[in-house]
């Protein structure tokens, strides 16, 4: 095409946007270039009695293109398909709506301290380019409804904020969605939000924090999070909705002096780190088939009844090495959880945090050893009678003891075969030393399987192999050894035995 014939079609689509909304013209489309020169600003002379402005793809060129001080209640203004090369401030405004669908580009956008009863910025599909330019949308109301559904977003971080009234009556009606939505990085600071928030099927792929928000209804379901998630100093006062949701496994999520009024739940979800920190739940909280690496709870008051139905803490079934705090932080957690787990009588998951719980304190007392031991000598320990590290020394080994025979009495079969075993391992030295005297006889080979027989019987302290009640000799050092063995083998065999009906009674109240 020749050159003049561009320059021409260039002159025809180049308009200047003052003259053209003086002229009365509202609509503009067919790709125009809006040509605002070194900056334009527009103020509420250009706006006066107008319901309806529509920019239909068209392309914004120049500087900056200002909007501010626009009071027209009735006023729509809509922008469709457009790319913004120039910076675009729309700011102090009152609207009835402002529409931003299918932006194909944005160099710098500022919404910030307006009044809108309706603001769209969003995509009619999810598919739509990503936009990257800087966007700041702060300090504003919105009254009826906000929707930034389908935005794909890579710039660095996308701010957003509302300084509505959560006490004004007309603020509560908004509803508001961010669902199909793709960010960067989110944060949403010092805000209200309506009777409804969506957040469905969010994706963030670095961090989303939320600070000093309250929400009424607020729904996360299906969401993905990327590196982080924070909330801090949030309220909710209707369902909080956060099933079946994921995040990358080292993703630190955190819930910090947070408050939730009504119904919480977290079911179904998938997360890295999670950590909920001097937060109240006021209503019923479910947990239930939760999945996560860590879970920290810290100054958690649950005042109803909380459900943590088939929650799986990854790194404490790997029984993954601690060091002692983290070890004692562990602890609480569980023993929190596990009392919950009680108060809504899931003695099956109970009995499965009992056993967590058992070894985080396993964690924490052998820490705590290894630190007496590195600050005090062996002959410090010997001659000094320090009581605490006696009493940790006896706790670990009835905490060794009680998870190498049933698993802290949860299991009855391996009770009983190392109850067995280790019976047999004392009863084999103690037939040793009782007949260390005597030759071999063959043919009385059943004293031996009938004095281990009678060597369990607990409440039997006569000499298993002996006939009748009689008791092993006491005839100076001769059988000292065969009364250590057996009072011993009653002992390791009361305890294995004692481990045994625990097993058999961990599903009773």
């Amino acid at each position: 095409m020749p050159g003049f014939l561009l320059c021409l079609i260039k002159q025809i689509m180049e308009i200047n946007l003052k003259s053209e909304l003086l002229s009365g013209k509202t609509e503009f489309t067919q790709d125009m270039i809006i040509i605002d020169g070194p900056g334009e600003f527009f103020s509420d002379s250009y706006f006066r009695n107008i319901s309806l402005i529509t920019f239909n793809k068209c392309i914004f060129r120049g500087s900056y293109l200002e909007l501010e001080n626009i009071k027209n209640s009735r006023l729509n203004l809509k922008f469709l398909y457009c790319t913004f090369e120039c910076t675009l401030v729309i700011k102090n405004c009152s609207l009835e709506t402002l529409e931003f669908i299918d932006v194909k580009g944005i160099k710098n956008l500022d919404i910030i301290g307006n009044t809108f009863d309706n603001f769209y910025f969003r995509n009619n599909h999810i598919n739509t380019n990503p936009l990257s330019g800087n966007i700041d949308i702060t300090q504003n109301i919105v009254l009826q409804l906000l929707k930034f559904d389908n935005l794909r977003y890579e710039g660095e971080e996308f701010r957003f904020s509302l300084r509505n009234n959560f006490e004004n009556e007309r603020h509560k009606k908004l509803r508001s969605s961010f669902q199909n939505s793709v960010f960067t990085s989110l944060i949403i600071d010092n805000s209200s939000f309506g009777y409804e928030t969506n957040f469905q099927k969010i994706k963030i792929s670095d961090s989303l924090k939320f600070k000093d928000c309250k929400f009424y209804k607020v729904d996360f379901k299906y969401a993905t999070f990327g590196s982080s998630v924070d909330f801090d100093d949030c309220k909710v006062y209707s369902k909080f909705e956060f099933t079946n949701c994921k995040s990358v496994p080292s993703c630190e999520m955190k819930f910090h002096r947070c408050l939730f009024k009504s119904f919480s739940h977290f079911n179904e979800s998938t997360f890295g780190r999670l950590s909920i920190t001097f937060t109240t739940f006021e209503r019923k909280t479910s947990f239930d088939r939760l999945v996560v690496s860590t879970l920290k709870l810290h100054q958690v008051t649950f005042l109803q009844n909380t459900y943590f139905d088939e929650l799986k803490i990854l790194e404490i079934e790997r029984f993954a090495k601690i060091d002692k705090e983290d070890a004692i932080e562990r602890k609480r957690t569980l023993r929190l959880i596990k009392q919950e787990l009680q108060k809504s009588d899931n003695k099956i998951d109970y009995n499965r945090f009992r056993v967590y719980e058992f070894t985080a304190y396993k964690q924490e007392l052998t820490q705590h050893l290894k630190e007496m031991r590195a600050q005090t000598g062996l002959i410090n320990r010997v001659f000094t009678k320090d009581r605490n590290y006696s009493k940790i020394k006896r706790d670990l080994l009835i905490l060794n003891l009680s998870e190498l025979i049933s698993d802290y009495g949860t299991d009855w079969k391996r009770a009983l075969k190392w109850t067995i075993l280790l019976g047999l391992l004392l009863y084999i030295p103690f037939f040793i030393s009782e007949n260390w005297n005597n030759s071999v006889d063959w043919d009385n080979w059943q004293i031996f399987p009938i004095g281990f027989l009678r060597f369990f019987i607990l409440t039997d302290f006569y000499n298993p192999l002996a006939d009748g009640k009689t008791y092993i000799e006491n005839d100076g050092c001769n059988h000292l050894i065969s009364w250590l063995l057996f009072i011993l083998g009653k002992i390791v065999i009361a305890f294995g035995i004692y481990e045994m009906i625990q097993a058999f009674r961990k599903f009773k109240a």
